[in-house]
């Protein structure tokens, strides 16, 4: 696929789940809220959201069984919305 895989808007409840993992993993990170919203995140941005996003599915997202739980069904479609640009991004 040319040009790269168009970015799909973030929900609310996208928004409120990426909220409650940057004020756990990087509260400085706020500030790229307006920009995950807007679809304006720049490659870099985007990687170190997946990054915080996978630390927190490893962490909070998976049973004793490492089955997802329902938090983590979230963050993995949370992941898949922030990452699927970059996987089609022209090198």
């Amino acid at each position: 696929m040319r040009g790269g895989a168009p970015a799909r808007s973030l929900k609310v409840d996208d928004l409120d789940l990426l909220r409650e993992v940057l004020e756990r993993r990087a509260p400085d990170l706020l500030s790229l809220l307006a920009k995950a919203a807007a679809n304006t995140l720049d490659r870099n941005e985007k990687l170190r959201l997946c990054e915080l996003i996978s630390v927190e599915f490893a962490e909070t997202g998976v049973g004793a069984d490492s089955e997802p739980l329902p938090r983590g069904l979230k963050l993995e479609a949370l992941l898949d919305l922030i990452n699927l640009p970059n996987l089609f991004q022209d090198r």
